[in-house]
C-alpha cells in the first residue's frame, strides 16, 4: 500500500516477488551452511565459455 500512496507503480512488481526472493535467498544460505560440514573443501565452480577469447579458445 505504501508503494500505491506515493504512486511508486513501477515497485509494485518488485514488492509481490520479494517472498520468492527471500525464498532463494534462504535455500542458498542453508545449502552453504550443509555444504560448510558436509563439503568443506568442495567448490562449485561456474561453467565459463560462451564467449571465445582472441584464439578462438573457450574462456
Amino acid at each position: 500500500t505504501a508503494c500505491l500512496k506515493r504512486r511508486y507503480y513501477s515497485l509494485i512488481p518488485m514488492a509481490l516477488l520479494m517472498p520468492f526472493y527471500w525464498l532463494l535467498i534462504s535455500f542458498a544460505a542453508w545449502k552453504g551452511f550443509i555444504q560448510l560440514f558436509t563439503k568443506p573443501f568442495y567448490w562449485e565452480k561456474t561453467n565459463h565459455g560462451l564467449c571465445r577469447n582472441e584464439e578462438g579458445k573457450p574462456s
